[in-house]
């Protein structure tokens, strides 16, 4: 059996109750809202496994998992996306700081080069650390889009101290998410290895 799979941190319930209090105030709007249980950050996008590559990156992902201290990711604003294209969704941004970059490498690189996995390919697009709240057809917010693309500004900060494995199911009413293995990442009482 084959599994989407993707490499995500999920969010702390503090955080996740911050931003469903700033959500409720653009529920207005005539779009599809994302499932507070939904919201995370992909890492590493998605991709498919067998069930001996899915053991293969879980074994790759602790081993990594055991250099890298936790660190935080900053957020700043609310904002139509992605960037540079028309808005069909609303996110979370977040700064892409140099230890998620080098997180989201270290990963990527780890898996291209573990023969068993077969069909990944590293994501060559910028990196844009969000948290995809709504999603909408093109189009879809297009007085709001003519104005700003900015909705509100939002900091906020998640300390990243674990990296899950999620399983990706695809449907008509959107996707679906299931937790398969949660990795902690090192405790950070000491300076990062990043």
């Amino acid at each position: 059996m084959r599994r989407r799979i993707f490499i995500a941190t999920g969010l702390s319930e503090e955080l996740r109750e911050k931003i469903t209090e700033a959500v409720k105030r653009w529920q207005w709007l005539p779009i599809r809202w994302v499932p507070p249980q939904n919201w995370h950050i992909t890492l590493v996008p998605p991709f498919y496994v067998t069930d001996q590559e899915f053991e293969a990156v879980r074994l790759l992902l602790l081993e990594e998992a055991r250099k890298i201290h936790s660190f935080s990711i900053p957020f700043n604003s609310i904002e139509l996306a992605p960037p540079g294209q028309e808005a069909r969704m609303i996110w979370l941004f977040g700064a892409a700081s140099e230890k998620l970059l080098e997180l989201k490498r270290r990963f990527e690189e780890r898996i291209v080069l573990e023969k068993s996995v077969g069909g990944f390919k590293k994501e060559e697009r910028a990196v844009y650390p969000h948290i995809t709240l709504a999603r909408f057809e093109e189009g879809g917010l297009a007085e709001i889009e003519k104005k700003t693309r900015i909705l509100e500004q939002l900091p906020l900060a998640l300390e990243v101290s674990a990296i899950d494995i999620m399983e990706s199911r695809l449907k008509i009413t959107g996707a679906e998410y299931t937790l398969l293995d949660r990795i902690s990442l090192l405790s950070n009482n000491k300076a990062s290895v990043l």
